[in-house]
């Protein structure tokens, strides 16, 4: 028989209940058939003794495996990876320099839907069941949705998702499991998840999916970027902004407030533009003219009228 031809006998019963559960229908719903198909080749390789320990997969022999091209098999492991499936360690390269094989962990969400976290006397056959049917197996996505079915455990759940993540848990649809994963690659790469996201949420586009923000964000841990220099600088720029754009609001304000009204200031006899643009109209003992509110005389004349207003409030 060859070394890759394997029968259901062939298999430990952990291996076989794995790939039991990969088959049944109301499993692994969010997985296409191609990528149940992928997964079930990496449990096949899985040591049946040491289910968390690395799996190797060669992406040319498993393209072949899977009759897809190689582009394609970075894709499915870029989906087992998104739905918090597997871990991609890293990977080693050819003489070409391209990326060969791929060290994968199985994840503790995977370890425990396949069943791989239960008692090896929990066989895959029922006892009672002499024709050699599959024993009924509760589905485990059942199991973890009854776990967090009550209130008290979706706000546990919820809570431990750090207060500035929790935008990436609503908003963006990563699951727990998701974040938490991203949070631990950036704790290894000395970067803070809660410094990227800042930085890049408001240029995120509003329609990118899950698969592609999960994508994104692990391929930006993997930069060399001091990115909590960028989201201080970020940050700072924000608050800049966000200044400039009240006292643009309250100049608005004054403006329209101001229309019409006349001031002396100084030997400078000013009437504010009807208008409300905060246009003024100036004359002295020489001349008349026109000062736009951008100009460096009505600039001055502004701040100090709003200065005055802001201290008769305080």
């Amino acid at each position: 028989m060859h070394a890759d031809t394997y029968v259901a006998d062939d298999l430990p019963p952990i291996v076989q209940r794995a790939l039991s559960r990969l088959a049944h229908p109301d499993y692994f719903v969010e997985l296409t058939p191609v990528e149940r198909f992928a997964l079930s080749q990496l449990v096949r390789r899985v040591d049946a003794t040491l289910t968390s320990e690395i799996v190797w997969c060669k992406r040319s022999n498993f393209a072949k495996l899977l009759a897809v091209s190689e582009a394609t098999v970075y894709r499915l492991l870029s989906k087992l990876e998104s739905q918090g499936l597997i871990l991609r360690e890293e990977q080693t390269r050819s003489y070409s320099g391209a990326l060969s094989v791929a060290a994968i962990r199985f994840t503790e969400k995977a370890l425990s839907l396949l069943g791989f976290n239960l008692k090896q006397s929990e066989t895959l056959y029922s006892k009672s069941n002499p024709s050699g049917r599959l024993a009924v197996v509760q589905d485990p996505n059942q199991e973890l949705n009854n776990q967090f079915a009550t209130r008290k455990q979706s706000g546990e759940s919820f809570a431990k998702v750090p207060e500035d993540l929790r935008e990436l848990h609503a908003a963006r649809k990563l699951s727990t499991p998701q974040i938490f994963m991203l949070m631990g690659l950036a704790t290894k790469a000395s970067t803070r998840l809660s410094d990227i996201w800042s930085v890049i949420k408001g240029k995120v586009a509003q329609n990118l999916t899950s698969h592609a923000l999960f994508a994104y964000l692990r391929k930006l841990i993997t930069t060399t970027k001091d990115w909590s220099f960028i989201a201080k600088q970020a940050s700072t720029e924000q608050v800049e902004q966000q200044t400039q754009e009240r006292q643009k609001r309250a100049l608005e304000l004054l403006y329209a407030s101001q229309a019409g009204r006349r001031f002396d200031w100084g030997d400078i006899a000013i009437e504010v533009c009807t208008t409300g643009t905060g246009f003024l109209n100036c004359r002295d003992s020489t001349r008349s003219w026109s000062a736009p509110p951008a100009s460096e005389m009505a600039a001055a004349f502004w701040k100090q009228l709003l200065e005055q207003q802001l201290l008769h409030k305080d």
